[in-house]
């Protein structure tokens, strides 16, 4: 179908049926699915790496059963209307190109095409619509629309169809509105304006779910959930430093995009006596960051000397370790390979409470080694791998 002729379909329908009220919205509606890309995403073009590729879910209801109805009217056409205060929105590409009805139809496929920016009453930047050859009396589909609550015989009984798109835009934009679900050709009939069929992309990344501390042992677990979220890349877990700032603990890779509760944990293996506050950072891949609330342990003075965290683990040009002692006193660390070749050795004066080094390996050859810490009547011992 040639863009001029979807052009004055889009708007024909207006002039026609704008006159009349708002239908039923039964069993349709979108939902985001995710936003993207992964780097081997075959829907983005490598021309242009900062894109964003987005997956939208539109369901539509169909057919009657007695009293209850899948639909409040015919679906002739589907119509993705983007905005954004940006100017210069634009999709570059989409799939699936064509859709089928899911009632089995032979032959009843909308064909769908970017038509680009519509001006009253739609006022978008960017449309892509898929169009019924039903409504222009082309057999089959003339006498079955793409979704229908004619009649039980024609349509069948009550029932729901979800197609999954993907849409790469060069930028991200603010909203989307779906056009024509349950419009009998209508774009501005059946589920406009329903809230159902809006999507707005001024969100945030992450709605968090329970935050909460537990001690075990010589430490400190921290764990999360997450209810949704939009292209996170990882968790940054981080530790009140008194000073009213915060340190790094580590990281935990994120779900990037997911509609379902996630649990995520951490272990604080060197917490310091007293209170302990921590938060979680989430961090998109875009850079963008966000920070949770912030949870707190009370930590009893631990006996001895543990092991905190030590990472990065495999490690390429240095360590981060930390230990708690429950002394002041010289601790030697030494690193040694597995034939039990010593490749560093070192003595520090350890405080009492939490201990924090940063070890060199620039002059360390790549292998697998040994790291160990010996203090007064203890040994902790950590294998590592050298990149």
């Amino acid at each position: 179908m040639k863009i001029s002729t979807l052009k004055l379909f889009l708007f024909g329908m207006v002039m026609l049926f704008s006159v009349g009220g708002a239908m039923a919205c039964d069993l349709s509606n979108i939902s985001l699915c995710g936003i993207g890309p992964s780097p081997a995403d075959p829907l983005l073009n490598p021309a242009f790496p900062g894109d964003k590729v987005i997956c939208v879910t539109v369901c539509n209801g169909y057919g009657r059963t007695g009293a209850s109805k899948g639909a409040g009217s015919d679906t002739r056409s589907i119509s993705f209307g983007w905005y954004s205060a940006t100017p210069g929105l634009l999709v570059r590409a989409f799939t699936p190109a064509t859709v089928t009805s899911g009632r089995g139809f032979a032959n009843c496929t909308m064909a769908g095409a970017s038509i680009g920016a519509q001006g009253a009453p739609y006022f978008d930047q960017a449309t892509v619509i898929f169009v019924d050859p039903g409504y222009y009396g082309i057999a089959p589909c003339a006498a079955q629309p793409f979704g229908c609550i004619q009649s039980q015989a024609a349509c069948g009984p009550v029932s729901q169809q979800c197609i999954t798109y993907r849409f790469q835009m060069n930028f991200l934009p603010d909203s989307l509105r779906v056009f024509g679900i349950e419009g009998a050709g209508n774009p501005l009939a059946g589920c406009y304006p329903d809230a159902d069929m809006m999507l707005n992309f001024v969100i945030q990344p992450v709605e968090w779910g329970a935050i909460e501390t537990e001690v075990v042992g010589a430490s400190v677990r921290v764990k999360w959930a997450t209810v949704s979220e939009v292209n996170t890349d990882l968790f940054i877990i981080e530790r009140a430093d008194g000073n009213g700032g915060y340190v790094e603990l580590g990281n935990v890779a994120a779900a990037g995009n997911s509609n379902t509760t996630r649990k995520y944990e951490f272990t604080d293996l060197a917490p310091m006596p007293g209170l302990n506050t921590y938060r979680i950072v989430q961090v998109d891949k875009d850079g963008n960051a966000m920070n949770s609330p912030v949870v707190a342990a009370n930590y009893g003075v631990a006996a001895g000397m543990n092991w905190g965290a030590v990472g990065p683990n495999p490690a390429s040009d240095h360590l981060n370790l930390t230990y708690y002692n429950d002394r002041a006193e010289a601790v030697t660390l030494s690193m040694y390979d597995i034939s039990g070749n010593t490749v560093v050795k070192q003595v520090l004066q350890s405080t009492n409470g939490a201990n924090a080094i940063r070890l060199a390996l620039d002059a360390v050859d790549a292998g697998a080694y040994f790291l160990s810490l010996q203090g007064t009547g203890t040994k902790l011992t950590r294998k590592i791998v050298k990149l």
